[in-house]
Order: structure tokens, then C-alpha cells, then sequence
């Protein structure tokens, strides 16, 4: 198997898939996670987001007003 923490992509049918680092299991920081995938936290948080990496979960903040502030990736809690 080639080097399992480095991230490789494989382009099939004008699709990218990660091939991802193993994880414990136990939470693990969004800042972690992106120094071991040589990514950005907001790659990471999107990636999340809209269900690529499948290591984590994202809630979407609900607030009274229905109005949000602040970017756009603060309207989560991950």
C-alpha cells in the first residue's frame, strides 16, 4: 500500500476521491487534521460540510431570528 498519510487523488469519471489517513476515532482538532492532509482547516471544514471526508460531523447552527453573522462556516458547530 502506498504511503497511507499522504493524500493521493484518482481521477474516474471526472471524479476526485481521497484516499484519506486513518483516525482513532476520538476527536480530533480540524487544525490536526489538516497538517496531516496538507490541507487548509477550511478545506477540511467544507469537505465536512458537504460530505466528501467522512470524518466528521457538522451541525448547522439554528438561530431564533433565522439571521446568521459572520462567515459562512461559522453558521456550523463541528
Amino acid at each position: 500500500m502506498e504511503q497511507e498519510t499522504q493524500e493521493q487523488t484518482n481521477k474516474f469519471n471526472n471524479k476526485i476521491y481521497y484516499i484519506l489517513p486513518e483516525f482513532s476515532g476520538k476527536n480530533v482538532p480540524i487544525i490536526e487534521v489538516a497538517k496531516l492532509m496538507g490541507k487548509d482547516q477550511q478545506f477540511i471544514r467544507q469537505g465536512i460540510i458537504r460530505g466528501i471526508l467522512p470524518i466528521g460531523v457538522a451541525f448547522k447552527k439554528t438561530i431564533p431570528n433565522g439571521s446568521y453573522e459572520g462567515k459562512e462556516s461559522s453558521q456550523y458547530d463541528f
